[in-house]
Protein backbone atom coordinates (compact mmCIF):
# COMPACT_ATOMS: atom_id res chain seq x y z
CA UNK A 1 0.00 0.00 0.00
CA UNK A 2 1.41 3.39 -1.01
CA UNK A 3 0.52 6.33 1.73
CA UNK A 4 0.97 9.77 0.04
CA UNK A 5 1.36 12.52 3.23
CA UNK A 6 1.07 16.13 2.71
CA UNK A 7 4.48 17.23 4.77
CA UNK A 8 6.40 13.93 5.00
CA UNK A 9 7.80 11.52 1.95
CA UNK A 10 5.62 8.74 0.83
CA UNK A 11 5.97 5.36 2.16
CA UNK A 12 5.02 1.56 1.27
CA UNK A 13 3.77 -0.80 3.58
CA UNK A 14 3.55 -4.64 3.12
CA UNK A 15 -0.34 -5.79 4.54
CA UNK A 16 -0.67 -9.29 4.94
CA UNK A 17 -4.06 -10.44 5.99
CA UNK A 18 -3.80 -12.33 9.11
CA UNK A 19 -5.36 -11.82 12.99
CA UNK A 20 -2.16 -11.42 14.63
CA UNK A 21 -0.27 -9.97 11.27
CA UNK A 22 1.08 -5.99 11.64
CA UNK A 23 1.58 -3.57 9.05
CA UNK A 24 5.43 -4.23 7.84
CA UNK A 25 7.12 -0.68 7.13
CA UNK A 26 8.72 -1.48 3.89
CA UNK A 27 10.56 1.42 1.94
CA UNK A 28 10.21 5.03 1.99
CA UNK A 29 10.56 7.06 -0.66
CA UNK A 30 12.75 10.73 -1.46
CA UNK A 31 10.10 12.23 -2.83
CA UNK A 32 6.24 13.18 -2.13
CA UNK A 33 5.18 13.33 -5.44
CA UNK A 34 4.36 10.33 -7.13
CA UNK A 35 5.76 9.25 -10.25
CA UNK A 36 4.11 9.15 -13.73
CA UNK A 37 2.43 6.07 -14.66
CA UNK A 38 2.93 4.65 -18.06
CA UNK A 39 -0.13 4.61 -20.21
CA UNK A 40 -0.50 1.59 -21.86
CA UNK A 41 -0.18 0.63 -25.15
CA UNK A 42 -3.78 -0.61 -25.48
CA UNK A 43 -6.80 2.06 -25.46
CA UNK A 44 -9.83 1.28 -24.45
CA UNK A 45 -12.67 3.09 -26.70
CA UNK A 46 -15.87 3.92 -24.84
CA UNK A 47 -18.69 3.23 -27.44
CA UNK A 48 -20.32 5.65 -28.86
CA UNK A 49 -24.12 5.79 -29.42
CA UNK A 50 -26.49 7.61 -31.54
CA UNK A 51 -29.72 9.26 -31.03
CA UNK A 52 -32.55 6.61 -32.41
CA UNK A 53 -33.67 3.48 -32.99
CA UNK A 54 -31.69 0.45 -34.89
CA UNK A 55 -33.00 -3.36 -35.65
CA UNK A 56 -31.12 -5.84 -35.19
CA UNK A 57 -33.20 -8.62 -35.97
CA UNK A 58 -36.83 -9.71 -37.45
CA UNK A 59 -38.38 -12.74 -38.79
CA UNK A 60 -41.58 -13.53 -40.24
CA UNK A 61 -43.22 -16.50 -39.67
CA UNK A 62 -46.01 -16.66 -42.46
CA UNK A 63 -47.08 -20.17 -41.86
CA UNK A 64 -48.04 -18.85 -38.28
CA UNK A 65 -48.55 -15.31 -39.48
CA UNK A 66 -46.58 -13.57 -36.55
CA UNK A 67 -43.83 -11.02 -37.15
CA UNK A 68 -40.78 -10.93 -34.50
CA UNK A 69 -38.50 -7.46 -34.84
CA UNK A 70 -35.64 -7.12 -32.34
CA UNK A 71 -34.16 -3.40 -31.45
CA UNK A 72 -32.30 -1.12 -29.97
CA UNK A 73 -33.35 2.03 -28.72
CA UNK A 74 -29.85 4.41 -28.03
CA UNK A 75 -29.28 7.70 -26.28
CA UNK A 76 -26.18 9.97 -27.81
CA UNK A 77 -24.26 11.97 -25.27
CA UNK A 78 -27.06 15.29 -25.23
CA UNK A 79 -29.58 13.77 -23.41
CA UNK A 80 -32.04 10.32 -22.78
CA UNK A 81 -34.30 9.37 -24.94
CA UNK A 82 -38.10 7.86 -23.47
CA UNK A 83 -39.95 6.02 -25.81
CA UNK A 84 -43.44 5.82 -25.96
CA UNK A 85 -44.09 2.22 -25.24
CA UNK A 86 -47.52 2.43 -25.96
CA UNK A 87 -47.81 4.07 -29.56
CA UNK A 88 -44.70 2.20 -31.11
CA UNK A 89 -46.75 0.84 -34.04
CA UNK A 90 -45.53 -1.23 -37.26
CA UNK A 91 -46.43 0.62 -40.91
CA UNK A 92 -47.29 -1.10 -44.05
CA UNK A 93 -48.98 1.68 -46.65
CA UNK A 94 -51.29 2.90 -45.08
CA UNK A 95 -51.79 0.16 -42.16
CA UNK A 96 -50.95 1.04 -38.69
CA UNK A 97 -50.55 -2.86 -36.82
CA UNK A 98 -49.98 -2.15 -32.96
CA UNK A 99 -47.64 -5.06 -31.34
CA UNK A 100 -49.33 -7.74 -29.34
CA UNK A 101 -46.97 -8.39 -27.06
CA UNK A 102 -43.64 -5.71 -26.44
CA UNK A 103 -40.41 -6.30 -24.02
CA UNK A 104 -37.71 -3.89 -23.34
CA UNK A 105 -35.15 -4.25 -20.83
CA UNK A 106 -35.58 -0.73 -19.23
CA UNK A 107 -38.55 2.21 -19.63
CA UNK A 108 -35.73 4.84 -21.07
CA UNK A 109 -32.14 4.96 -22.41
CA UNK A 110 -29.63 7.38 -20.51
CA UNK A 111 -27.23 9.48 -21.98
CA UNK A 112 -24.80 7.56 -23.79
CA UNK A 113 -26.49 4.06 -23.39
CA UNK A 114 -28.77 1.57 -25.10
CA UNK A 115 -31.56 -0.71 -24.61
CA UNK A 116 -33.17 -3.62 -26.17
CA UNK A 117 -36.55 -4.83 -27.03
CA UNK A 118 -38.06 -7.25 -28.65
CA UNK A 119 -41.61 -6.73 -30.54
CA UNK A 120 -44.15 -9.42 -31.76
CA UNK A 121 -47.16 -8.72 -34.09
CA UNK A 122 -49.78 -11.29 -34.74
CA UNK A 123 -51.99 -11.29 -37.99
CA UNK A 124 -49.95 -8.54 -39.37
CA UNK A 125 -51.15 -9.09 -43.31
CA UNK A 126 -47.64 -7.74 -44.36
CA UNK A 127 -45.80 -9.27 -47.75
CA UNK A 128 -43.19 -11.68 -46.62
CA UNK A 129 -40.25 -9.18 -48.50
CA UNK A 130 -41.32 -6.75 -45.76
CA UNK A 131 -41.39 -3.92 -49.15
CA UNK A 132 -42.54 -0.62 -47.41
CA UNK A 133 -42.87 -1.80 -43.83
CA UNK A 134 -41.14 0.14 -40.89
CA UNK A 135 -41.46 0.45 -37.41
CA UNK A 136 -42.74 4.12 -35.75
CA UNK A 137 -41.16 4.76 -32.42
CA UNK A 138 -42.73 8.09 -30.96
CA UNK A 139 -40.44 9.14 -28.09
CA UNK A 140 -41.49 11.66 -24.63
CA UNK A 141 -38.30 13.20 -25.05
CA UNK A 142 -38.04 13.83 -28.99
CA UNK A 143 -40.53 15.89 -31.55
CA UNK A 144 -40.00 13.54 -34.37
CA UNK A 145 -40.56 10.10 -34.03
CA UNK A 146 -37.58 7.58 -34.72
CA UNK A 147 -38.40 5.09 -37.62
CA UNK A 148 -36.77 2.27 -39.64
CA UNK A 149 -37.27 0.13 -42.49
CA UNK A 150 -37.55 -3.40 -41.96
CA UNK A 151 -35.38 -5.73 -44.55
CA UNK A 152 -36.72 -9.07 -45.14
CA UNK A 153 -33.86 -12.56 -44.22
CA UNK A 154 -32.14 -10.30 -41.35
Amino acid sequence: MFVYFKAKDTKLFILTASEEAEPTFYKKFDSSVPTAIEPSKTTVTTPKYSKGIRITSNSYDSKKDYLTVDLIVAADSTGKVSPNWDLIRLKYKDKIISPSKLWSERREAQRDSHIKARLIFTKPNVPADLKEVSIVVPSKTDSKPFSEKLKAGR
